[in-house]
């Protein structure tokens, strides 16, 4: 323990996990995140894309010279609309140019490895991190002085005590379950599949010129595939376990966006945590400083956060279009047209001077 006597437990060591641990350790805060996985295991390398939320995140967590390293291993954006995806037909015709939208939003592609790797390198090296700690429960308990403690319990037997503890185990947060939130839609109507291969440049080369432009979106009979190629015992809640990303929030990947608001959560629950040990190192921290500083967190977090959990389907995953329908094929007909509109509009706005404002300027 610290001197100050306060401790955060960090349970699941995914991308916002680990960035909450950089700011955590950056403000001098003692913590340990706990982590399912041995330290060398066999971790996917898809790809994520990230924007502005994920950049809060960053410039909230990460001091200047980790940033100046990790955008770099982004794969370039090249423009505010470069990264909107292009909806086609089976014989890759076009259905809705979403790169028309003049507000559509700038992200670029990083793989989740690189991403990973940057963030636990740090953490790794001061020995913040415990690794193949699967987290089964906590339980709250009072020390000796009468403050409120939570106790961490893992598979292997092993337990830790805590101040505060933060899940960020993702969308089957045990954490979730145990506080009797269980907010969390598992789908069972739908199914998402994702596969990854290299591909050298000469092949790079001969893939259809639509690759080129942009991402690639295809509709048919009921099913859309996206394409792209580029160089994470009940108890009653408590105000001393909070939760974060996925575990809190998890939505469907139509709008990309799960990893961007997780990320960006982080710039909220750390100056709350940050506020918390400040306050410990002169007076004894009382429940109702973590019940004001998690309603806090909460009030920035709800409304960013559950709206793209709307906007990405909610429970009923019905963001996407069928183009072999007839209904599809007007609605998307309509689309296109407004679109359209919004195209011209936006161009017109351009040769006055205006255009949209470039939320991502890191990501170039």
């Amino acid at each position: 323990m610290s001197d100050t006597g306060f401790k955060v437990i960090v349970v699941g060591g995914g991308m916002a996990g680990l960035l909450l641990g950089n700011g955590l350790q950056r403000h001098g805060i003692d913590f340990t995140l706990f982590e399912a996985d041995p330290e060398v295991s066999e971790r996917d390398g898809f790809q994520i894309r990230l924007g502005a939320p994920a950049i809060a995140g960053f410039n909230a967590c990460l001091d200047d010279e980790s940033r100046k390293s990790l955008y770099p291993k982004f794969g370039h954006s090249g423009g505010v609309v470069s990264s909107a995806p292009i909806l086609y037909d089976s014989r890759l015709r076009v259905l809705l140019d979403l790169t028309k939208f003049p507000a559509y939003t700038k992200s670029a592609p990083i793989t989740r490895v690189a991403l990973r790797d940057h963030l636990s390198a740090p953490l790794s090296q001061a020995g913040h991190i415990k690794y193949s700690h699967k987290f089964t429960n906590y339980k709250c308990v009072k020390d000796d002085a009468g403050k409120t403690k939570v106790k961490v319990f893992f598979t292997d037997g092993s337990e830790d005590v805590c101040d505060l503890l933060v899940s960020a185990e993702g969308a089957w947060s045990k954490t979730n379950r145990q506080i009797g939130l269980n907010n969390i839609t598992h789908l069972t109507s739908h199914w998402n599949l994702a596969a990854k291969c290299s591909i050298d440049t000469d092949r790079l080369a001969r893939l259809t010129p639509e690759f080129e432009r942009g991402p690639i979106a295809v509709s048919h009979d009921g099913l859309f595939f996206f394409f792209s190629a580029s160089e994470g015992t009940l108890e009653a809640g408590n105000e001393h376990v909070w939760l974060l990303g996925d575990a809190i929030h998890a939505m469907t990947p139509g709008r990309g966006m799960g990893g961007n608001q997780a990320m960006c959560d982080t710039a909220d629950i750390l100056p709350r945590i940050v506020q918390l040990a400040e306050k410990s190192k002169t007076q004894k921290l009382e429940d109702r400083d973590y019940q004001v500083a998690v309603a806090a967190y909460e009030k920035e977090m709800f409304p960013r956060a559950f709206d793209w959990v709307r906007k990405s389907g909610g429970t009923d995953d019905k963001s996407s279009v069928d183009a072999s329908s007839l209904f599809g094929r007007v609605t998307l007909f309509i689309m296109a047209r407004l679109l359209d509109a919004a195209y011209a509009y936006g161009t017109a706005c351009k040769v006055l001077g205006y255009g949209p404002r470039d939320d991502a300027p890191e990501l170039m």
